[in-house]
């Protein structure tokens, strides 16, 4: 998307990266401090640590380095608009993601170990229990392993994940399936954890009220996995905006670790009431605590340790006072059972009013406890077991047995209400991953769990909701963190490619997707044939091999190889992409040259993502463009156009799998590309309608000689090609080249194409009576022609590339004139050079040479920044009769029947052939303004995307000021009629003039950066440059001797 000054400024103050510093430091600082207080309780009070505080412990510090990562994707720009951002900052961004993402696995995998550690130290007495929490152990360990390992190698190699430079050479997995199943994973074994203590909850003893509200507080635990799954809401809005993907992930980061913190606080928080005893006795003791060791009388008396050799036990007196031995914390130490582990032998008895209870405590019983409330100078939650008054168990179920321990310690002779409302208290807060809250302090029975009944409710009454959104971990959020990679595979019925996504221009990118089968061995020279079908996954990352190259005939042409098997297509779409207009590109090259390489990433984040875009490889040289009558008969001609053919075939059966819409495609080229796209529109006499493409883009259209299939030009080539290879020079001759080796013909079509007239190629289409049945001049005349609109477009100076730059006088030019038009007669030549009208003296080295503004008086009949005189003249000769006048030709061919022409010319200097496809496709050159670029980029992409090439007053202007009063003319752009045909002329005007070396070593002024400014005008193509339309109409006359 463009933005103006003042829209960027205001993106510019919008930032989410505050908010994200905030909740990721608070909670971050939050969960530390309760860590903290919960190993000063362990450690520093109980004296006591174990495997549940060592992995809470590593958690936290995997917890803070999430955070410290976080935090530097903040600094690098995450919660900023990408619109403002650099590679580097989205490099920076992803290289801190990846890190924090592997910290986030781990965290979450340790914590899960934490609470089932927990679950096998309070229900472990249950041998089913016992097993199923190993097994799930098992299963969250194998889990991390997985994420953890598919985190670290998402990428290979590794920094590809957050190096943009090799991601699309690299290999990466479909992130998106991998972080959904890990996030189906984590949620079921979440659920599964939720369930466990379900069956010895059922178990127990208790009134059937109560065991229903408890499965009910379980089957929160269902409804806070729900809750995670309804975060998906953030991933999706991630996943809406590919476009602007930094400013909608922030959310998704601080809710992972709002996720892992919060975790940590409820896994520490039945732990540290040691220490708030400690430092706020009065709320966290016991009612009566500093009252003289009197205990409130609506709390029934704890437990004490015994000291007894052969079975340590403690007595329960009605006075509270204990008998036998005194029971100092430091002989129960002694005796062993104060560290926390007693084996209950027997169920206790019924304890009747007023009388002595004695329960044995001994190494032999089955249930364990946790005097994890008890301080280090024997105080009980405030309660000195020394001295003071304590009431007498009025009743214990003498059926008690280990499964009901938790809930047959409390008070029967609390009100029921009360006594329910405990339970739900005490349950919750073991459900929201704290649960060894159940069982802590229950060696004191009913005054430490009323306590911790208590203080279980002042925990979830200030972390409740924080818990009920946050405390199930779930890498679902893990996935909304990274900008993940949306899914890339691509099933074709004969393949299934699997692409990838370029992050920093949210692209979706296939390269080297086999679209025909490899034209070799018995398919050289035969229309392209389907693929042979082959369903391993195929990685389509690289691009395909180029096909043999040609280079024109010019001095020092090098020879570059290529590979026959090189019918393949690379596909670029925004990740977001659904139904998206479609543009297919076409390499030129003069149709032996060329591949399917141009990155088109530019133009289409120039274009907001707007549309897809398809480039194609088709065969080239002596294999795409060889014609005799016997190739005809054995084979086909025009091979190369024909591949052209299957491939928008291809489009129109496929495009919907990348999000693609078949009925809304626009094909494009540039000069034998643009050639390719002409006879595209004229294929099957033009009657093939919309079924291929509705609209065309034509960038100076490449129409050299066209001749018959097996004319005398063409067939003569057949036959050089053939000695060249080795073959006979006449008679028969195909099946000899068949069996000659890909190397020796692609050396024999080389050395043919670059044994020419200056500047042309060997091998080019002909008229063979079915896919192109008559000249282009004439059907173009008669508007014979596929498609409905068309964008039509030239350069300033486009023939100097193909003329020998050896022209000094005028026989020089008939001479050259005869050259490149064999076919035409002296008469005819004379008639040239009469459209062309100039001095008849040799050329003048001290003439001044300069661009012309194609108003006049100076034309480009007779100057130009490269030449003047007679070589200029044979340079607009050249430029005209190839290129411009097909695309005057082709403009006029869309002018009524309901279609519509668009035409411009790229003027800026030098304005030579293919100089415009920079600023179009880049990187731009030090002559294209960001304002031009973007103005131009935006004339094709509104054309792909409306089918008009009016852009708006912003971009037409480049945000500069402007003295008039008139509307730019791209505003509006004008349509091509007959009666008056208009081109826009986009040009440059003011900035700092610098030295440039042409293609064909010519010295040119450019201007560059600063002070240039956009210089768009409209003008009539008819008087433009001295009368072109009027030397288009004469080409039109001798059209046929040429003939094209």
């Amino acid at each position: 998307m463009d933005f103006s000054p003042e829209q960027l400024a205001a993106l510019d103050a919008e930032s989410k990266g505050p908010t994200t510093l905030v909740v990721v430091i608070l909670f971050t600082i939050l969960s530390f401090f309760f860590v903290c207080m919960r190993y000063v309780s362990r450690f520093a009070i109980i004296k006591r640590g174990s495997a549940e505080d060592y992995t809470i412990g590593v958690a936290m510090i995997l917890s803070i380095g999430m955070a410290a990562c976080m935090i530097e994707q903040v600094k690098y720009g995450n919660g900023r608009h990408a619109a403002l951002l650099e590679l580097d900052n989205f490099i920076g961004i992803l290289k801190y993601l990846y890190f924090s993402i592997l910290a986030y696995c781990m965290a979450i995998t340790l914590t899960k170990i934490s609470i089932l550690l927990q679950l096998q130290r309070i229900f472990g007495v249950n041998k089913l229990m016992h097993f199923a929490t190993l097994i799930m152990m098992a299963v969250v360990v194998s889990y991390g392993i997985e994420s953890v390992t598919i985190g670290i190698f998402t990428c290979t190699p590794v920094r590809a994940y957050w190096d943009l430079k090799i991601q699309a050479t690299s290999r990466c997995l479909p992130q998106d399936k991998v972080y959904y199943a890990n996030g189906g994973l984590n949620i079921a074994i979440d659920l599964t954890i939720a369930t466990l203590p379900i069956y010895s909850v059922w178990k127990l003893q208790i009134d059937i009220r109560q065991k229903i509200a408890l499965m009910a507080v379980l089957a929160l635990g269902w409804f806070v996995c729900f809750v995670s799954i309804l975060r998906l809401q953030a991933l999706v809005v991630l996943y809406q905006h590919p476009e602007d993907t930094t400013w909608y992930s922030p959310e998704t980061a601080y809710w992972s670790c709002i996720e892992v913190n919060v975790g940590i606080i409820c896994a520490c928080a039945p732990a540290i009431r040691p220490v708030l005893v400690r430092i706020v006795p009065r709320i966290f003791g016991t009612p009566d605590y500093g009252s003289g060791g009197r205990t409130s009388k609506t709390h029934p008396p704890f437990i004490e340790l015994g000291d007894n050799k052969s079975a340590p036990s403690t007595t329960i007196r009605s006075n509270g006072a204990r008998s036998g031995r005194s029971g100092s914390r430091n002989e129960v130490q002694e005796s062993g059972a104060w560290r926390g582990f007693g084996r209950l032998e027997k169920p206790p008895p019924v304890a009747p009013a007023n009388t002595t209870t004695r329960i044995n405590i001994s190494r032999d019983v089955e249930q364990t406890f946790w005097r994890g409330d008890e301080d280090s100078d024997g105080y009980n939650n405030g309660f000195k077991g020394s001295g003071g008054r304590a009431e007498t168990l009025s009743a214990i179920d003498t059926n008690w047995t280990p499964q009901n321990e938790v809930f047959k310690s409390f008070d029967r002779r609390r009100s029921k209400p009360r006594k329910f409302w405990v339970n739900i208290v005490l349950w919750f807060g073991h459900r929201i991953e704290a649960r060894r809250s159940i069982i802590e302090g229950l060696s004191s029975f009913t005054l430490e769990a009323s306590l911790e009944a208590t203080w279980q409710g002042i925990t979830m009454h200030f972390l409740g909701p924080i818990l009920l959104l946050a405390a199930f971990p779930s890498s679902i959020s893990a996935a909304s963190l990274i900008q993940q990679y949306p899914a890339l595979q691509v099933d074709l019925g004969y393949a299934v490619y699997t692409g990838a996504f370029d992050a920093s221009a949210k692209l979706n990118t296939w390269k080297g997707i086999r679209y025909a089968a490899a034209p070799i061995g018995p398919l050289r020279w035969q229309a392209p044939r389907a693929p042979v079908t082959n369903r391993t996954i195929t990685p389509a990352t690289e691009f395909g091999p180029i096909c043999p190259q040609n280079y024109p005939s010019v001095p020092n042409a090098p020879f570059i190889p290529g590979n026959e098997d090189c019918l393949f297509l690379n596909v670029y779409a925004p990740s977001n992409a659904i139904k998206q207009p479609v543009l297919v590109w076409i390499h030129g090259g003069g149709y032996g040259y060329g591949d399917a390489s141009q990155d088109m990433t530019e133009i289409i984040a120039a274009n907001n993502n707007g549309f897809v875009v398809v480039a194609l490889q088709y065969r080239l040289g002596a294999f795409g463009f060889l014609s005799s009558a016997e190739v005809k008969r054995k084979g086909v001609v025009n091979a190369g156009l024909l591949d052209q053919d299957y491939a928008l075939k291809w489009v129109q059966k496929n495009i919907h799998l990348f999000g693609g819409d078949s009925c809304s495609v626009t094909i494009a080229g540039n000069s034998a590309g643009a050639g390719s796209v002409m006879y595209h529109a004229l294929t099957n006499g033009g009657t093939s309608g919309t079924a291929l493409f509705q609209n065309a883009i034509v960038s100076s259209p490449y129409l050299p000689v066209q001749n018959n299939y097996d004319a005398t030009f063409p067939t003569q080539r057949f036959y050089d090609f053939s000695v060249a290879a080795g073959c006979p020079s006449s008679g028969s001759v195909f099946d000899c080249l068949l069996s000659k080796d890909s190397m020796t013909l692609q050396q024999a079509s080389s050395q043919i194409s670059t044994t020419q007239t200056y500047g042309t190629w060997a091998f080019l289409p002909v008229t063979d009576g079915t896919f192109i049945k008559q000249l282009p001049s004439k059907q173009l005349l008669a508007k014979k022609v596929n498609g409905k609109r068309i964008l039509v477009g030239s350069n300033a100076n486009e023939g100097a590339l193909f003329v020998p730059p050896t022209i000094s006088t005028e026989a020089d030019l008939v001479a050259w004139l005869h050259l490149e038009f064999p076919n035409v007669s002296d008469g005819d030549v004379a008639k040239i050079l009469a459209a062309y009208p100039s001095s008849s003296g040799p050329v003048n080295p001290n003439d001044p040479m300069f661009a012309t503004t194609g108003l006049g008086p100076a034309t480009a009949l007779n100057v130009s920044q490269v030449a003047t005189g007679q070589q200029q003249r044979g340079n607009n000769i050249y430029a005209e009769a190839t290129f411009v006048c097909p695309s005057y030709w082709l403009a006029s061919a869309y002018t009524g029947n309901g279609r519509t022409a668009y035409k411009y010319q790229y003027s800026v200097p030098f304005g030579g052939h293919t100089d415009d496809l920079p600023a179009v496709f880049g990187p731009a050159q030090p002559n294209h303004s960001d304002s031009f670029v973007a103005a131009f980029r935006s004339i094709w992409g509104k054309f792909v995307t409306t089918s008009n090439p009016s852009i708006s007053a912003a971009l037409a202007s480049g945000g500069q000021p402007t003295t008039s009063s008139a509307p730019n003319p791209v505003t509006k752009f004008p349509a091509w009629t007959a009666s008056s045909p208009q081109q826009i002329n986009l040009n440059i005007t003011g900035g700092t003039p610098y030295t440039a070396i042409t293609l064909f070593g010519a010295t040119v002024t450019q201007f560059q950066e600063p002070g240039l400014k956009n210089a768009f005008s409209v003008a009539s193509a008819n008087t433009w440059e001295g009368g072109r339309g009027t030397r288009c109409d004469f080409w039109r006359t001798i059209a046929g001797k040429v003939p094209m």
